[in-house]
């Protein structure tokens, strides 16, 4: 089935999943460990040589993925006797089967100039590198955490643009499934080498994907990042400019990771003391001014989504929201319509009057149809 070019891939690589499967279900780590050790060794002798049949090629790589996703234990399924005998075999790994398959994923993925560049390697490579991560004892496909960190840093500088949201997705399931494991300086290095090392300009996809990658982080544990040197350098400014943009993906993210840093859901008292102090040191100016803006010149179908920062901003920061949002107003002009200060001033107050209520969405509708000269005919 491996050997043989002529076999349909997609029922080699169904093949392979169901064999795997199988063998999975015996619960036994040793039998698994020889066929899966097998079928890498064939594997990587088949790659060294020169096939020219790319679809051949791609097939036999997608197979790893296959292994990896059929060898996934559910626990209910093993006792404890299972589970530890399990966790034994695969903590000393005496096959080598986990740097097998890395090399596997340097061979397609980082050392082939053609198929460094192909969409498809990189996203099966983090397939590969997302199986084992939610696993709690050790298997073939859970690799050391360093050992992700190492492709993802290694990867995005050989691959092309699309294939950099795999890897933007790759480090939210890192963040998700282990977060407790990660510390501050290992993430930072991450983001950077990663997040802010290409042109993010270049790709909108990759500015939402990336504000995503700093959600799952406030979703998760804020404390990881809201220290960081990178948070107040590079990743504040960052979604303080992403308000230029009006692509909808990119709002959605954006307005809930302004959110997450104002409420912070998951975060302790001195995290919240921490975000207050960096709101009134001028974040929470910047804040306002970009989030008005980008509200005033928005599309009517994206009005809803800006709706929660400005209700939570209002019901946690009300005096400096006030006093803010009075300064921005009289000192800029937003859309058509230049308003008094007379208008800005009631605006303002009955904004302020909601705190923070859901009364807070209408008045912002009617100030942004005032200032655009638009009519309501709903």
């Amino acid at each position: 089935m491996i050997k043989n070019p002529k076999i349909d891939s997609l029922i080699r690589e169904r093949l392979t999943n169901s064999y795997f499967s199988i063998l999975k279900n015996l619960k036994n780590p040793e039998e698994l460990g020889n066929k899966i050790n097998a079928i890498l060794s064939e594997i990587d002798n088949l790659t060294s040589q020169n096939i020219l049949d790319e679809d051949y090629l791609l097939s036999l790589f997608f197979c790893v993925s296959e292994i990896g996703n059929s060898c996934i234990y559910d626990e209910d399924e093993l006792t404890e006797q299972q589970l530890q005998i399990m966790d034994n075999y695969w903590r000393l790994d005496q096959l080598g089967i986990r740097m097998k398959v890395l090399q596997l994923i340097n061979k397609f993925a980082i050392d082939n100039p053609t198929l460094s560049q192909n969409t498809l390697v990189t996203e099966t490579c983090c397939s590969i590198l997302k199986s084992g991560l939610n696993e709690t004892v050790n298997g073939p496909f859970k690799f050391d955490l360093s050992a992700i960190y190492h492709f993802i840093v290694v990867k995005v500088k050989c691959c092309n643009i699309p294939s950099s949201s795999h890897l933007h997705k790759l480090i939210q399931s890192l963040i998700l499934t282990n977060f407790r494991k990660i510390n501050t300086a290992e993430l930072e290095q991450l983001i950077n080498e990663t997040v802010f090392s290409i042109n993010l300009d270049s790709d909108l996809d990759l500015v939402g994907s990336s504000i995503e990658i700093f959600n799952e982080i406030l979703e998760t544990n804020p404390g990881l990042i809201i220290y960081s040197n990178i948070f107040i350098s590079q990743i504040i400014p960052f979604c303080l400019k992403c308000f230029e943009f009006n692509e909808t993906y990119i709002v959605k993210q954006l307005v809930k990771f302004w959110t997450l840093i104002i409420v912070l859901k998951k975060g302790n008292l001195q995290d919240h003391q921490h975000i207050k102090q960096l709101m009134i040191d001028g974040l929470g100016f910047n804040l306002i001014n970009n989030l008005i803006s980008s509200f005033i010149n928005a599309p009517r179908s994206n009005l809803d989504y800006y709706y929660p920062v400005f209700k939570h901003l209002i019901g946690k920061y009300p005096m400096e929201f006030k006093s803010y949002l009075t300064q921005i107003l009289s000192t800029n002009q937003y859309g058509k319509v230049q308003l008094n200060q007379s208008d800005s001033k009631q605006f303002i107050s009955k904004l302020i009057v909601t705190r923070g209520s859901r009364t807070c969405n209408d008045i912002l509708k009617d100030y942004w149809l005032k200032v655009n000269k638009l009519i309501d005919y709903t």
